[in-house]
């Protein structure tokens, strides 16, 4: 019966911080903030190595760690940052504290279109393949009754002075 309590506590919607916290972060209110490491000494060098120009935005944290980790994205965003830099910054940051290694990462090229088009494109290949192959058949019939039609003349020709 003692786990009857806890039980009772899960039901009535108490919630319980169960995660495990990782080596090398402080909690800030909020926000948590990891310990910088030989590698990524200060904000700029993290703004370099993420690339993407992201070290354009240096200015806004004046390299200062906590600054940088505590930032919202609505402050990023009242400072004027583009989304998709703010959120290439977030994505990163939220990676960082879980210690993937940082490197750029490429902006990839959609491929005909881009996933949700992938259909469309296909459709209009294959429209477009069975309009070449009927304008190839097309011909090869157009040439093969010229053959015939000029095989006939000879042979007529051939008959009329052979009699």
């Amino acid at each position: 019966m003692s786990s009857l309590p806890l039980f009772r506590s899960l039901l009535s919607g108490s919630r319980r911080n169960f995660s495990s916290t990782l080596p090398g972060l402080k909690r800030l209110g909020a926000a948590v903030i990891p310990e910088p490491t030989e590698e990524v000494p200060d904000v700029n060098s993290f703004l370099n190595k993420i690339g993407r120009q992201a070290s354009e935005q240096s200015g806004l944290f004046e390299n200062d760690w906590k600054k940088f980790f505590s930032m919202s994205s609505k402050q990023m965003k009242d400072e004027g940052m583009e989304t998709a830099t703010r959120r290439y910054i977030l994505d990163w940051q939220e990676r960082f504290k879980k210690g993937v290694k940082l490197e750029e990462m490429k902006v990839v090229e959609k491929k005909h279109g881009g996933e949700r088009a992938s259909r469309i494109y296909a459709a209009d290949k294959k429209v477009k393949e069975r309009i070449k192959m009927a304008q190839l058949k097309k011909g090869y019939r157009k040439k093969a009754i010229q053959e015939v039609i000029e095989r006939k003349r000879w042979e007529k020709l051939h008959r009329e002075s052979a009699n």
